[in-house]
């Protein structure tokens, strides 16, 4: 039995109809069923086959600058669909948006975002959704890998593509993308020190919320096929 937004979304937006079929998750594994009964309080299911699932063979983290609500919100929705396991909202000093601390009416919207982009990409998981928190405030600890996506080339640079074939997909990975402004040079530093590399993402510069999808993109590609 269905109840509450996932009913909302079936009879509302999907006009879902008795006999329609309708792909879930249940008990943890993605089944095809067939609606039996619809009305204005619930949706009731027949499951009829279990379905083979997508298993997300690596784990990341998007540490994603805070940026224009369309434009962060799209990146949630796209990230979700390429696997990310986590996106955290980071607080640079040449933000645009400035953070309004932690919003209960917010996160829920960011939750629904990631709900539903799960369920269109026919993900067993929804990714994980933390605070918005400033840069010195992000966990650094227990990641193999942290990478930090910088538009500028330099000498200590690599193509992000690179550092992926290099690795492998069971590393716990942090990518961290800057504002539309660009990091500082002491924001820079402090990620560097923390062990950060430089990544490069191919020439030219890209918008906060490109760089993060082509790094999402890329990990896919790379990594989407690790048994």
């Amino acid at each position: 039995m269905i109840q509450g937004q996932d009913h909302h979304h079936i009879r509302n937006v999907m006009r879902g109809r008795i006999h329609d079929p309708l792909a879930l998750v249940y008990a943890g594994s993605l089944w095809l069923g067939e609606i039996e009964a619809i009305d204005h309080q619930m949706t009731r299911v027949r499951l009829k086959e279990e379905l083979p699932s997508r298993m997300i063979p690596y784990r990341v983290t998007l540490a994603q600058a805070l940026i224009r609500r369309e434009r962060f919100e799209w990146v949630l929705e796209k990230a979700t669909e390429l696997g990310v396991a986590e996106i955290v909202p980071i607080q640079f000093t040449r933000s645009v948006v400035k953070s309004d601390g932690y919003s209960i009416q917010k996160m829920t919207r960011y939750h629904t975002i990631l709900k539903e982009a799960a369920e269109q990409s026919e993900r067993l998981d929804i990714p994980r959704m933390c605070p918005p928190m400033r840069l010195t405030e992000l966990e650094l600890d227990g990641f193999d890998r942290i990478v930090l996506c910088y538009e500028r080339q330099e000498e200590t640079s690599r193509n992000l593509s690179e550092i992926l074939l290099s690795a492998s997909a069971s590393e716990r990975l942090m990518i961290i993308i800057g504002p539309e402004g660009g990091i500082t040079l002491e924001e820079q530093s402090y990620l560097t020190h923390k062990k950060a590399v430089l990544a490069t993402l191919g020439p030219g510069i890209l918008r906060s919320e490109t760089a993060a999808i082509a790094a999402m993109s890329l990990v896919h590609a790379i990594w989407g096929d690790a048994s």
